[in-house]
């Protein structure tokens, strides 16, 4: 059984350039191969490290993270009305090799306890179908299925 003490969570809410650094290569290696490129999102997320309304969190062992999460308070979202105060878990990555110790719950339990804080009763994600069991483990923390994202590659 693993030790409830052995992982922390660490918010980043203002800039530390190694805590950064390490964020860059968790999001690089969650991404991998995607066209999006990993500047953007470093990009974005220094750009708000003072919004309250979001949560960028990492899920360290000692001084070294093994996995992230980013989610956001939406309080309105000009084309997307259902969005209007409500939570979004835009990211959560742990790396292969540390899933299922303990350290994804941690930072879905602190993403969670921290949209109650704000007083957010409803939360949304995105889960990509077919994606190898991401659908299954998001139903453990009591999601379900509530729209279907259609695409057509042209």
């Amino acid at each position: 059984m693993v030790s409830k003490t052995r992982f922390r969570v660490v918010r980043l809410d203002k800039v530390d350039r190694d805590l950064l650094d390490e964020l860059d290569m968790l999001h690089r290696a969650f991404f991998e191969g995607s066209s999006v490129p990993p500047e953007q999102f470093m990009g974005f997320v220094t750009g708000r490290l003072d919004d309250e309304r979001m949560l960028l969190i990492l899920g360290m062992e000692g001084e070294t993270p093994l996995g992230y999460a980013l989610a956001f308070d939406v309080v309105d979202h000009p084309f997307m009305p259902e969005w209007q105060r409500s939570g979004y878990v835009t990211q959560l990555y742990v790396l292969p090799e540390h899933r299922g110790q303990g350290v994804g719950k941690l930072l879905v339990d602190s993403m969670l306890s921290w949209m109650t804080a704000r007083g957010i009763t409803t939360v949304q994600l995105n889960v990509l179908i077919g994606e190898g069991g991401a659908a299954g483990y998001w139903r453990k923390y009591g999601f379900e299925p509530c729209r279907t994202r259609m695409e057509r590659t042209l």
